[in-house]
């Protein structure tokens, strides 16, 4: 039974309810409620007494107007490098007074809802946003049984010396992921920000190995940690 279905049943029920006289029929009619739509007697009663009427108004917190917001989260998103909805909802009062002294289009009311809104109403926003500032290409591996043999650990920011790096492939692809394109090899050192780039045609393992190599070579200190996603560039068997 649809939502419309159910709520036509439902206002027929209440009005034959309020017909009734007797403790009898009333009662027969809410065994009738509750075998047609598999729900308590007391959630039966509930609704029977309730009013004929539709209720307009959805339950839970009132959605707040934030249309005016979304100009201003898209250009903030762009400028902190497109964070995950929770980092910018936690960067976002830290933001507001240097992107007022060069932006200054705010006003206080904006303020007020940028400092107090949640991560999942700026996830909603930004939801066609996100999905057209880029493409992902990462696909995790087909074959799993060797993940459970890698070693893997949490990442640690808090690293004293380099030679500890990031390491990811970007796609230059355009707006479609289909046939074969470049990509870049982009190796960060934690510590020092050093940055090591490498460009590759097709995202094979080989030729990732053949870029790591020769990043490898062309640094100053020696690789002591390299931290990359479960993409089947770096996860893989048989290289």
């Amino acid at each position: 039974m649809s939502n419309e279905d159910k709520a036509v049943y439902i206002k027929r029920q209440r009005e034959r309810y309020r017909l009734f006289q007797t403790r009898n029929g009333k009662s027969l009619l809410i065994n009738e409620v509750v075998a047609y739509l598999q729900i308590s007697r007391d959630h039966a009663i509930r609704i029977l007494n309730g009013k004929s009427y539709d209720r307009k108004r959805h339950p839970g917190p009132r959605v707040r107007d934030t249309d005016d917001l979304l100009p201003h989260l898209k250009k903030l998103y762009f400028l902190m490098r497109q964070p995950c909805v929770k980092r910018m909802k936690e960067a976002l009062p830290r933001w507001l007074d240097s992107y007022q002294r060069h932006y200054g289009d705010l006003t206080e009311l904006q303020v007020t809802k940028l400092t107090s809104i949640s991560s999942s109403s700026i996830g909603r926003m930004l939801k066609l946003i996100r999905s057209q500032a880029g493409l992902s290409s990462t696909r995790p591996p087909k074959s799993f049984w060797y993940r459970s043999v890698v070693p893997i650990k949490p990442k640690d920011w808090d690293v004293k010396t380099p030679g500890h790096f990031q390491c990811d492939t970007v796609a230059h692809c355009g707006t479609s992921l289909e046939g074969s394109f470049m990509n870049t090899i982009t190796l960060t050192d934690i510590h020092t920000g050093w940055t090591e780039n490498f460009a590759i045609y097709t995202k094979s393992a080989a030729r990732v190995r053949e870029g790591l190599i020769n990043m490898e070579k062309r640094l100053y200190f020696p690789v002591e940690s390299i931290k990359f996603d479960s993409g089947s560039e770096y996860m893989n068997f048989g290289v």
